[in-house]
């Protein structure tokens, strides 16, 4: 959400800023007015378009699997609320309503008052609008096909100011600004939906003195304005006839030469400034589905020893110098040779790497190696940077002479610098790229990340020459075997995709149910996070053989961590992905996302049985009822408020009090179904403790014998229902 209001703001801004610059100023009002509509709702869409091309063009070579959303997608029954408690109601999101809501108190408030004048004064009736006389106000104003006049205006001379509020009528721009008042109660917080409304109410004051003038001495016309006294209305979302603070700007634009034709052509600004916009969006969305990381690191450590490691856990070596794929990261202007990485037909070779099978993972290995060599890690120690990690992020191009040049580094302080490029332009003569058989400039990316220690955890360095670098065995068959996801034969396939026709999204579909199926949700609720969504980012390989190894997660707690790796650990052996008929590994990330609920969320969720849902069965089955519910109109919503209540007032939470369990909020989730004889079989129970355990199973084996869900006319087993308890320790 905040990225899309993020977005939505610089689009309006972008917009604001070409009409304010080139086309405020000019006298195609109409044209202006098309403007100003148009672009407000473009800045609210443009955000929702993606274009796969520009997503997929960014895209990294591991296997992205689907966001595992648990919790909304498995919940059959709402949460049985055991307690109930009093907690703040000040969150972002009830703040967001809150602003809504006064911002609608507000213009219903001033829809009344304007109601109220046409309900308690005079009406007179015209063929195409209604003249609503004021008696006791100086003003004239519109809104929609009700012209509102003092009465003392009537009397005297009022016919220019009829012509002129006409204007507003039959053009009905009372729609654009109940649009924008619309829009400022659904995004009150937004600044420029004021604006918007300001300019476009400005640009109907240009329009109705352009189309009444037609008919009007320009002298007289202004005379009457600037001679008479009126009263101003404040309402933002009424065509007002006198305006202070416009009479000038109306004056100047009423006695400005009509604009030259050709200078419409401004309009089409619009066009490369909208595919500027869709394209940000859609490499956003790119970002977003890649891991934080696109680029392996090379990793530098201070120890008793200048010791250095490549990270695994964040990408293959063989993408350890990323290409430049957009030369929007160049500020500087690019020699005509430069070829983009992705098109390139012959890449750069690394001394050495003249006969290797992959020349790219080749040439990525020995920068690697040499910078992890060369790179003089004490510098950034005695810096006086702060403990923690620190990222270097430089870019440099391998000429079609074999040369490294034009190095650029972006460091956190100047030293680091000047060691990066003293160290980058070491770098050996390669044999340079080529395209279409002739030499050119390739530009690459090299990120390095290294730790600096406290001051007490860095022990003295022993004057001992530099050990050579050793990589472990699990680390040399990373390198040996794993193949990037975008280019691999064959995907890995799951138990049960063997006849699939898309194999890849079937892995993924069935990864995603084994995930929501076993991840134990309750561990999360019992930690004492914050309430929100929170998510946890693993990345596993499916080896050569089909098994799942390597895995690796990041949470927001050690226990989520632990959880999480279980749960991958368990995944079924499969058939390992293919590669020139060999199988291969193949590594994946898979970001899994669930909601924490705060005390509000847990305490006050009113049943409501339209949400049940039902999973991991899609076969046509009547629901399971209650006894006493068989004659009610709705026997499922019925059944479904008499288990929650059963529930509710059987389970004796005074047991989980004397567990010595931490105090707050806890959820118990309970999987179970329905026999075909009626009876509730439970088969599985998420909970912080044993004891718990055994507390669920005597409440659920207590429930009553319901009638069986029907199959065909027959009894039959009900589908999984899976529903959350929650109870509070105070």
């Amino acid at each position: 959400m905040l990225h899309y209001i993020i977005q939505t703001l610089l689009f309006q801004t972008l917009f604001l800023a070409i009409y304010d610059l080139f086309l405020k100023k000019e006298t195609f009002f109409q044209w202006n007015r098309a403007y100003l509509m148009l672009s407000s709702i473009l800045a609210y869409v443009i955000p929702f378009i993606k274009i796969e091309s520009a997503t997929n063009y960014v895209q990294q070579n591991i296997g992205q699997l689907p966001e595992v959303i648990l919790n909304p997608e498995v919940i059959f029954l709402n949460e049985v609320n055991l307690t109930t408690k009093s907690t703040s109601l000040f969150t972002l999101e009830n703040f967001y309503f809150l602003g809504i809501g006064i911002a609608s108190l507000l213009f219903i408030y001033k829809i009344g008052l304007l109601f109220l004048k046409i309900y308690k004064n005079t009406i007179i009736k015209k063929q195409s609008y209604n003249l609503v006389i004021l008696p006791k106000q100086q003003t004239a104003f519109s809104f929609f096909k009700y012209l509102f006049l003092g009465k003392k205006l009537y009397e005297n001379e009022h016919k220019h100011i009829i012509k002129h509020e006409l204007i507003h009528i039959k053009q009905k721009h009372s729609i654009d600004l109940i649009y924008f008042e619309l829009q400022k109660i659904v995004f009150w917080f937004n600044p420029f939906s004021y604006l918007f409304q300001r300019r476009i109410s400005a640009l109907h004051e240009y329009i109705a003195d352009e189309k009444t003038l037609k008919t009007e001495s320009k002298q007289s016309f202004f005379e009457n304005l600037l001679t008479q006294t009126f009263q101003v209305e404040k309402f933002a979302f009424v065509n007002q006839f006198y305006k202070k603070s416009l009479i000038k700007k109306r004056i100047i634009m009423a006695t400005k030469n009509k604009s030259k034709e050709i200078l419409k052509l401004k309009y089409l600004l619009i066009i490369p400034l909208m595919f500027v916009m869709v394209g940000f969006t859609s490499l956003m969305k790119s970002t977003k589905q890649t891991d934080a990381v696109q680029n392996l690191e090379v990793k530098l450590e201070k120890g008793k020893t200048k010791s250095a490691f490549i990270k695994k856990d964040v990408k293959q070596v063989i993408d350890t110098i990323t290409p430049v794929k957009s030369s929007s990261v160049i500020t500087e202007e690019e020699i005509v040779e430069d070829v983009p990485f992705s098109v390139i037909d012959e890449v750069p070779i690394y001394p050495g790497c003249e006969t290797a099978n992959n020349k790219k993972k080749c040439m990525s290995d020995k920068i690697s190696e040499y910078v992890v060599k060369e790179f003089n890690v004490d510098i950034a120690q005695n810096l006086g940077l702060k403990a923690g990690k620190k990222r270097i992020t430089t870019q440099f191009k391998i000429d079609n002479h074999g040369n490294v040049s034009d190095v650029r580094v972006r460091a956190p302080h100047p030293k680091l610098k000047e060691e990066v490029v003293r160290m980058l332009n070491g770098l050996p003569k390669m044999k340079p790229g080529k395209k279409r058989g002739k030499a050119v400039n390739v530009r690459y990316n090299l990120p390095i990340v290294f730790t600096v220690k406290e001051d007490s955890q860095t022990p003295p360095i022993p004057p001992k020459v530099p050990q050579p670098i050793r990589f472990s065995k699990e680390f040399d068959d990373v390198i040996s075997e794993d193949v990037p996801f975008s280019v691999i034969d064959e995907v890995p396939i799951y138990p049960g995709c063997e006849t699939a026709n898309n194999k890849k999204k079937c892995l993924a579909d069935k990864i995603t149910q084994f995930v929501s199926k076993e991840f134990n949700v309750t561990i999360a609720q019992n930690l004492g996070l914050p309430a929100g969504k929170k998510r946890i980012s693993t990345q596993f390989k499916i080896d050569n053989q089909g098994n799942v190894s390597n895995v690796r997660a990041r949470a927001p707690h050690p226990k989520l961590q632990e959880e999480a790796i279980r749960i991958i650990k368990l995944l079924p052996k499969m058939k390992p992905g293919m590669q020139d008929g060999k199988p291969v590994n193949v590594r994946y990330n898979l970001p899994i996302v669930f909601k924490v609920e705060g005390d509000e969320q847990l305490s006050k969720k009113p049943i409501d049985a339209n949400r049940l849902i039902t999973v991991l069965d899609n076969t046509e089955k009547t629901f399971p009822v209650y006894p006493t519910c068989e004659n009610e109109t709705d026997p499922k919503k019925c059944s479904a408020t008499k288990l929650v209540e059963f529930i509710n007032q059987n389970f004796n939470k005074e047991k989980a009090r004397n567990l010595g369990l931490k105090s707050g909020w806890k959820r118990i989730q309970v999987s179970f179904f329905v026999k075909d004889n009626g009876k509730v079989e439970v088969t599985k129970i998420n909970s912080p403790h044993k004891k718990i355990d055994e507390e669920v199973m005597r409440v659920f084996n207590s429930i009553p014998k319901l009638k069986p869900a029907l199959k065909d006319n027959k009894p039959a087993n009900s589908k999984l229902i899976i529903i959350p308890i929650v109870f509070n320790l105070d």
